[in-house]
């Protein structure tokens, strides 16, 4: 059981904003939905990208996170997720917050982007349950 959930349905190019810190997010929360690890670890910055998960050891870079979403993502997850604030910090930065929930638990979600290329990586991710 992964615990970070997804939303229901599939968010359009258009609504994902392919560029933009929500962006990267919300194909995030696309990837973990449909089980593919490839693409959630394509996510993140290859070199130190760091992924710090309710209940799991922190893993950094990408064998480490592979290793990780290889053990707690099993196949397609269910559940909801709301992107609650999305902040530029500068050029270089930015600051995502969600909420989810899966099999009646509540989660939060801290992502720290980084500015690569024409869109972000997710240099790092901390969730916990929220109580």
């Amino acid at each position: 059981m992964s615990s970070m959930p997804m939303e229901s349905g599939s968010p359009s190019e258009t609504m994902m904003g392919k560029n933009t810190p929500r962006g990267t997010v919300q194909r995030y929360f696309a990837a973990l939905k449909a089980g593919n690890v490839d693409d959630i670890v394509k996510l993140f910055d290859a070199t130190d990208g760091l992924a710090a998960l309710q209940g799991s050891a922190t893993a950094e870079g990408s064998d480490a996170l592979r290793k990780l979403y290889q053990q707690t993502v099993t196949g397609p997850q269910s559940g909801s997720y709301t992107i609650e604030l999305s902040e530029r910090h500068g050029d270089q930065y930015a600051f995502v917050r969600s909420t989810s929930e899966q099999d009646s638990q509540s989660y939060r979600e801290f992502f720290i982007l980084e500015k690569s290329g024409d869109g972000y990586k997710i240099d790092q991710l901390m969730t916990n349950q929220a109580s």
